[in-house]
């Protein structure tokens, strides 16, 4: 196999293994995959879902890290992609035109295509919320705000654990419409985060621009 069949396989192989209850195989796929091609931001994605979902020691740093590594290649793709102007736009009807450009000038170009990554930004949240002490004032922000958002936050945080693992439930069904409410205020705290974390237009290996000791040293 070449390089590329070899990251198909072994990305495949971490899905595999992940939903068998597998995680430190599954890990270590998702690990080899990078060493294979350290550009594949979807490697550093899925191994961003699977550390949250180990609960080993420091899983949800290193799993904001891992999604942060995968999101700076996700946002250097779309800016150099072909339809960078589109995804632009979107980012504008998302949040207004004025806002955009005041966050531009604030921080960087490329902030739309951050912007446009609601998904990743989502699972960031939820990491980085996860993290915060009990009855500190993020834990009770976010506590509140799932709850009026129509669930109860220790519940939503099993069922959505469950969906990581490729276990299907009512969070995952969104039967009730609640999900993408929820999704949002992870969303919004990933923000104000990743604007002050990502290292922006740097084109290098992921793994150099964001050491393991960056959380900690990074601007909070």
């Amino acid at each position: 196999m070449n390089i590329e069949e070899q990251r198909i396989a072994l990305n495949q192989k971490g899905y595999n293994e992940k939903r068998a209850g597998n995680y430190e195989s599954s890990i270590d796929c998702y690990l080899n995959a990078i060493q294979l091609d350290p550009h594949h931001g979807m490697a550093y994605y899925n191994l961003g879902k699977v550390l949250f979902v180990a609960q080993g020691d420091k899983a949800y740093y290193y799993s904001m890290l891992f999604y942060l590594r995968g999101l700076h290649l996700f946002i250097l793709s779309s800016a150099n992609g072909p339809e960078s102007k589109l995804l632009e736009d979107t980012a504008a009807k998302m949040i207004g035109s004025k806002k955009l450009a005041d966050l531009k000038k604030k921080n960087h170009s490329h902030v739309p295509f951050l912007l446009i990554q609601g998904n990743i930004m989502h699972h960031f949240g939820r990491s980085y919320a996860a993290s915060a002490p009990p009855k500190s004032d993020l834990h009770n922000h976010v506590k509140e705000a799932v709850k009026e958002c129509g669930q109860d936050y220790d519940d939503n945080m099993h069922f959505y654990r469950q969906g990581l693992a490729g276990q299907i439930n009512e969070y995952i069904r969104d039967t009730e419409g609640y999900r993408e409410k929820i999704d949002i205020v992870y969303q919004n705290i990933a923000v104000g985060v990743l604007l002050k974390l990502i290292q922006w237009g740097i084109n290098d290996n992921p793994m150099l621009i964001y050491p393991d000791d960056y959380l900690n040293r990074a601007p909070q």
